[in-house]
């Protein structure tokens, strides 16, 4: 153990419960007992110049009085290598023991499932993770053993790769040449920042579809989702082009490990698609609003699926309609409770009575909170359309916002203008879109956390000549006339 000066020595805290034993802190000569383990009693809390045994084991007490010591890897020029252990220390520090079975050897031992929970060697494990997204998953060899021992000191054991397949290297794992490839660069870096997670205990979780659109790069008619979204799940051409995928990650041999990804324990979980399916979100919607390519591929898809089943129209009918009937009319008048004043009683239809104090009272609800200001989301900013290297546009997430800041559902005519504010006056617009009310529900997403107007505008005069790009966003409310403004700045990548 290289002995540090003062000056690099990080204080130690005691608590002010029972005092350490007081013994030193490092004792060079110390000579273990016949279980081949330090002293049982472990005074000093490092032993060095033991005398080497072929299975030699550590066994450490440092008493009641002292906390665990925590180190940070952030503030030391080379992090040392942490094993992964399974649960050696408690709480408070107290009776702490590392035994074999602590130290987990990663390349060797997967994570199963036993009895419905996740185990490795015949121990229980507990998952505690962190997402690293889009170009946060490829970092530099040097940044990447600096990563993985502070994400180890905090406690994290898994890593979630999240929204590495969104975009091209080095933002994504994708070759900007190619969208259906995978960058030569990105997989190196992510051999090594792999390896160096596995080494602290650290083990992945990979997902395979979060953000791809092969959609684009296949040349297939663009879908009214994101993300090839529902449409993913049936097209044909997007099936296959999302098991390439996985098969050009999954068995590549990591030039660390030697290992395929998919025989690599350090890989724990693999999520094949991420938050898709035509049940959840905005899919009642999108179902109805499928561009004709792919309803075409459903409907026909679901035909073929019927006709198996009930072998013709009327087995359908037979099947699906058992016990059911035409609506008739409807047997309330007056539905929404107006009941208007008129002399002709009858025509009221609803009477409000008293009787020994209890009285029915109508309230209409209040009238639906107005939007007052607007934000463009910070995730605005330029995007590949057309899956060839550069951004082809700009998509605005608009967001109407009443008084105290909650998203308000308004419809309105938008207008978005596009400025490179680094070009002179009369050469700096970019472009000009008009999102007209009667259309601009189309474009509302309702979703987890994703609330906005999604507003794709595709470059009207060509790419700009700079990066950074204004938006300046216009609404005006449909039904009050209220008109708002807002703007700020984002960055694009000009096509080469």
């Amino acid at each position: 153990m290289p002995l540090k000066t003062p000056q690099e020595v990080a204080p130690i805290v005691l608590w002010e419960t029972q005092r350490t034993k007081g013994y030193p802190l490092v004792d060079l000569h110390v000579v273990p007992n016949h279980g081949r383990l330090s002293d049982h009693d472990a005074r000093p809390m490092v032993d060095e110049e033991v005398p080497a045994y072929g299975c030699t084991g550590v066994y450490v007490d440092p008493g009641h009085g002292m906390r665990i010591l925590r180190h940070d890897p952030g503030k030391q020029g080379n992090a040392l290598d942490v094993e992964f252990m399974g649960n050696p220390v408690n709480h408070y520090g107290l009776q702490t023991r590392i035994a074999e079975n602590h130290l987990v050897e990663t390349l060797s031992c997967r994570i199963t499932v036993e009895g419905g929970r996740f185990v490795v060697g015949g121990e229980r494990v507990k998952i505690w993770g962190v997402n690293l997204c889009f170009g946060a998953c490829f970092p530099e060899a040097k940044d990447a053993e600096r990563i993985a021992a502070r994400m180890a000191a905090a406690g994290v054991n898994s890593v979630r790769f999240h929204h590495m397949d969104t975009g091209r290297f080095p933002r994504g794992i994708l070759d900007p040449k190619d969208a259906l490839k995978l960058h030569p660069e990105a997989l190196d870096r992510l051999d090594v920042f792999l390896d160096q997670l596995a080494r602290r205990g650290i083990r992945a979780n990979l997902n395979l579809h979060v953000g791809r659109e092969a959609s684009a790069a296949l040349g297939l008619p663009r879908p009214n989702t994101r993300y090839d979204k529902i449409v993913g799940i049936f097209t044909p051409r997007l099936i296959e082009a999302q098991k390439q995928y996985a098969r050009d990650l999954l068995t590549r041999v990591n030039t660390v490990r030697k290992v395929r990804y998919a025989d690599d324990p350090a890989v724990a979980f693999v999520e094949i698609t991420n938050e898709d399916s035509l049940f959840m979100w905005s899919a009642a919607r999108d179902l109805r609003t499928l561009p004709e390519h792919y309803a075409g591929v459903l409907q026909g898809q679901f035909c073929r699926w019927l006709k198996g089943r009930y072998g013709s129209t009327q087995g359908v009918r037979a099947a699906w309609a058992k016990g059911s009937e035409p609506l008739g009319e409807n047997l309330l008048a007056d539905t929404e409770f107006k009941m208007p004043k008129v002399a002709d009683h009858a025509a009221r239809h609803w009477a409000a009575e008293m009787h020994d104090g209890c009285r029915l009272k109508v309230v209409h609800p209040p009238d639906h909170p107005k939007a007052v200001r607007l934000e463009i989301e910070k995730l605005s900013g330029g995007e590949d359309y057309d899956g060839q290297p550069g951004d082809d546009g700009v998509t605005v997430y608009l967001k109407p916002l009443d008084k105290v800041g909650d998203i308000v559902k308004a419809l309105g005519d938008i207008r978005i203008q596009l400025y490179d504010l680094a070009n002179p006056p009369g050469r700096n617009l970019v472009g000009e879109y008009h999102f007209p009310a009667k259309t601009v529900g189309d474009k509302w997403h309702g979703k987890l956390m994703t609330y906005h107007y999604t507003l794709k505008c595709p470059w009207q005069r060509g790419a700009p000549e700079h990066s950074e790009i204004t938006i300046r966003a216009v609404f005006r409310d449909y039904l009050t006339g209220h008109v708002m403004s807002t703007q700020t700045t984002c960055t694009v990548r000009p096509p080469p």
